[in-house]
C-alpha cells in the first residue's frame, strides 16, 4: 500500500506515519512519501498586477501561485533562514524529488492522508494541494484523520475511521473557513498595497516597510489606546482579544476564531509593526507606537479602527461560502471605500 502524508509540521507528520504503520501493516515504506507545507510560510496568493484605480475598492475570488511541492521553505526566524525540506520518507530523512515526482507519487498512492492540523487554514492548504493536483475529481483516496489529541491511541482510531470513511466529509466545515479567510486576505492584502502602503510611506515608513495586514493595523490602533507593553503583554492581548465587548460567548459553547494570528504568526506581526517603524523597536523597553505609527493613524478614516472585526470574521467565515463571500466583499468595499472617499481618491502610478 502506497500513502502520501501531506501535514503542516515535521510533528504532524511524525504522528500520522506512526498511526499508518499501525493501521497499514501491509504499507509499501519505499513507495510512501510525506510532504510538510506549513500555510504561513508558503507564498500561495498570485496578485493581479495591473488595477486601474476604477478597479478600487477591490473585492473578488483569490488567485493562486501552484504550490510547489519539492523545494525546501525557507524561514526567517531570530538566528537567520533556516531550509526545511518539503519531502522525506517515514522515517523523517529529507528525499530530493522534482515536483512532477511528487505529483506522480501522489497519482500512484492508494491513500493520500491528510494529516494538516485541525485548523482553517491549514485544511485549506490541503484542498488548494489536492485541487492543483487533482481538479475536481473524486476523494476516495483520502483519509482525512480528526484528531485534537495527538497520543497514539487517538491517532490511530481517528486514522481507522478516517479510512473507512473516505473523503473530507468531517473536515468541510474548516475547509470552508479557510476560503472564505484567504478570500479576506487576499482582498485586504490588494488594497492595502494600492491605498494603505502610500500613505505609510507618507508617514515615514520606509519603501519596502512590510505592508498593514487587517490584524497588525487594529493591533497598532490597540496600542495607540493602551499605551506602552511588554512584548509578552502584547502576545497575550493577542491571544485574549476581547475586542469592544459586544460579542459575547456562543450560545452553542463552540470556541470562536477571534485570537489575532496563530500562536506562530503573532510575533511576525508585531515584528512587522516594529520593521515599519510604526512601534518603537527597543530590546528590552515596552513597545509603543512611534511618531510614525502616530502620523499614519491619523491618514485614516475613524472608521478603520473596528476592534471587532476578528468577531465578524469568525460569524461570517462559518456561514456557507456565498453568503461569507458577499459579506467579505461588502466589508471590504465599505472599509476601502471610506478611506478613498477620507484621503480624496486614489492615485496609480
Amino acid at each position: 500500500m502506497k500513502i502520501v502524508i501531506i501535514a503542516d509540521k515535521l510533528s504532524s507528520f511524525r504522528v500520522w506515519a506512526l498511526a499508518a504503520r499501525t493501521v497499514f501493516p501491509e504499507l509499501d515504506l519505499q513507495r510512501s512519501i510525506a510532504l510538510t507545507i506549513n500555510p504561513y510560510s508558503q507564498r500561495i496568493f498570485a496578485f493581479p498586477k495591473r488595477l486601474n484605480a476604477s478597479d478600487f475598492p477591490f473585492a473578488g475570488p483569490p488567485s493562486f501561485t501552484e504550490v510547489d511541492l519539492s523545494i525546501p521553505a525557507t524561514y526567517h526566524g531570530t538566528h537567520g533562514a533556516v531550509s526545511t525540506p518539503k519531502v522525506r520518507n517515514f522515517d523523517g530523512a529529507p528525499i530530493s524529488m522534482a515536483h512532477s515526482d511528487v505529483v506522480r507519487r501522489m497519482h500512484e498512492a492508494d491513500l493520500i492522508l491528510d494529516g494538516a492540523d485541525p485548523w482553517p487554514s491549514d485544511k485549506a492548504m490541503f484542498d488548494l494541494i489536492w485541487t492543483q493536483t487533482f481538479g475536481d475529481g473524486p476523494e476516495q483516496t483520502i483519509a482525512a484523520p480528526f484528531a485534537l489529541d495527538h497520543s497514539a491511541g487517538v491517532t490511530v482510531a481517528a486514522l481507522e475511521l478516517a479510512n473507512k470513511e473516505r473523503g473530507r466529509a468531517g473536515v468541510a466545515h474548516l475547509i470552508r473557513y479557510g476560503r472564505s479567510k484567504w478570500r479576506f486576505q487576499f482582498g485586504f492584502t490588494v488594497n492595502s498595497n494600492a491605498i494603505l502602503k502610500p500613505l505609510q510611506r507618507a508617514a515615514g515608513c520606509a519603501p519596502d516597510a512590510p505592508p498593514l495586514s487587517p490584524f497588525s493595523l487594529q493591533l497598532l490602533y490597540a496600542l495607540r489606546d493602551s499605551g506602552p507593553l511588554s512584548g509578552s503583554k502584547i502576545v497575550d492581548l493577542m491571544s485574549r482579544w476581547s475586542g469592544s465587548g459586544r460579542y459575547p460567548k456562543r450560545g452553542d459553547g463552540s470556541v470562536r476564531m477571534t485570537s489575532f494570528g496563530s500562536p506562530a504568526s503573532r510575533l511576525l506581526i508585531i515584528e512587522n509593526l516594529q520593521k515599519a517603524g510604526l512601534v518603537t523597536s527597543g530590546d528590552s523597553e515596552p513597545l509603543e507606537v512611534s511618531p510614525t505609527g502616530s502620523r499614519l493613524l491619523e491618514m485614516l478614516h475613524p472608521d478603520c479602527q473596528d476592534p471587532d472585526l476578528s468577531f465578524r470574521l469568525d460569524e461570517w467565515f462559518r456561514l456557507p461560502e456565498p453568503e461569507a463571500q458577499m459579506k467579505v466583499d461588502r466589508y471590504l468595499r465599505t472599509f476601502f471605500g471610506k478611506q478613498m472617499r477620507f484621503q480624496g481618491g486614489l492615485s496609480i502610478g
